[in-house]
């Protein structure tokens, strides 16, 4: 997709995002049934795009976003660590919602501990096994991995050392598997207190091979991307 048509068509679908105008709106607050667009043009729209349900329909339980954002005319979504118990995530329950739906899972985010502290090394390798465990309950080729976490003491120069000496250590892992793990930067703004922002510095110094990528995202509110 070349830019101009990637630009029409984050605008297309911000319309019909309002058509339903709040989706992280609260259970009192009224949604909006005007169609500025018709569902086969918005799911046409939103085909292209995969909704993060971690930030769509928050009034609604987390299984039930699912559905929610089928029924907007979304064909894929993503969301963060399915392992969350905090908000009652299980693993077995999101993939067969999916499933049921018809509905394709694009990208999940495992929360992979902090690499810049070499003591997490053991724990790192544990998680690569879960990330892989859970990618195939998804049927998705690739995961999303963070854990960039300052240390404190640590220069952005030693934390980046640490990072890439670890995920080298799990890269077998992931080349037996066939799966990626998708290497993502935060932005200074919404993430504080993290080593791996923007695109110079993880562009310069991280591996990157067939079973490491960087990810990077646009998208519209509250939060639906499209990714190459």
């Amino acid at each position: 997709m070349d830019r101009r048509k990637f630009i029409l068509t984050t605008a297309a679908a911000s319309i019909a995002g309002a058509s339903l105008s709040a989706c992280n709106a609260t259970t009192q607050s009224k949604i909006s049934t005007t169609e500025l667009i018709s569902r086969t043009q918005r799911t046409k729209w939103l085909s292209s795009f995969s909704c993060n349900i971690e930030m769509w329909f928050k009034h609604l339980p987390f299984l039930d976003r699912i559905s929610a954002a089928k029924k907007m005319g979304f064909t894929a979504v993503e969301f963060w660590n399915p392992m969350s118990v905090k908000k009652a995530k299980t693993p077995d329950l999101i993939a067969k919602r999916a499933k049921d739906e018809g509905i394709r899972i694009t990208s999940f985010s495992p929360g992979a501990p902090s690499l810049a502290d070499s003591k997490n090394l053991a724990k790192f390798i544990e998680w690569a096994d879960l990330a892989i465990e859970l990618a195939d309950l998804f049927d998705v080729p690739n995961f999303n991995l963070t854990g960039h976490k300052n240390i404190e003491g640590k220069s952005v120069e030693q934390m980046i050392d640490t990072y890439t000496h670890g995920i080298k250590q799990v890269a077998p892992k992931f080349e037996k598997a066939k799966k990626v793990a998708t290497i993502e930067p935060y932005n200074p703004f919404d993430h504080k207190g993290h080593f791996i922002y923007g695109v110079e510095l993880w562009f310069v110094h991280l591996p990157r091979n067939k079973f490491f990528q960087y990810q990077i995202k646009l998208g519209f509110f509250p939060y639906a991307a499209y990714q190459w």
